[in-house]
C-alpha cells in the first residue's frame, strides 16, 4: 500500500506508486514511462542510451537521470508497454482479400 505525504488524489497511474527517497546529489536512472512526479528540489535530465538505431527503431532510448534531494513518485506500469501488451489482444482486420 502507498503511503506518503502526498494526496494520492492528485496523481494517476497504471499500476502500483512507489515512492524513492533521493539524497542529496544521489542519481537514479529510470524508464520516462515510469514516472509520476518528483520534488522540485530533484533536478532531471534526459540521456540517451544505447545507439541512434535502437532509439528509432524500438522508441526506446532514453532515460531520466534523476538527481537528489528529494522525493520521486514511480508507477510499477508503463502505460505505453501495457497500451502494446493489450494491442496483441485486439482484433484485427484479415487480410484476406
Amino acid at each position: 500500500m502507498y503511503s506518503s505525504t502526498y494526496p494520492i488524489e492528485n496523481f494517476q497511474c497504471l499500476g502500483a506508486f512507489f515512492e524513492i527517497i533521493l539524497e542529496d546529489k544521489q542519481i537514479f536512472n529510470c524508464d520516462n514511462g515510469h514516472l509520476v512526479a518528483m520534488e522540485s528540489s530533484v533536478s532531471f535530465e534526459i540521456k540517451k542510451v544505447g545507439g541512434l538505431k535502437s532509439t528509432f527503431l524500438s522508441g526506446e532510448g532514453l532515460i531520466t537521470q534523476l538527481t537528489g534531494p528529494g522525493s520521486v513518485i514511480m508507477q510499477s506500469r508503463n502505460p505505453r508497454e501495457f497500451a502494446m501488451w493489450l494491442y496483441g489482444f485486439m482484433p484485427h482486420p484479415s487480410s484476406n482479400s
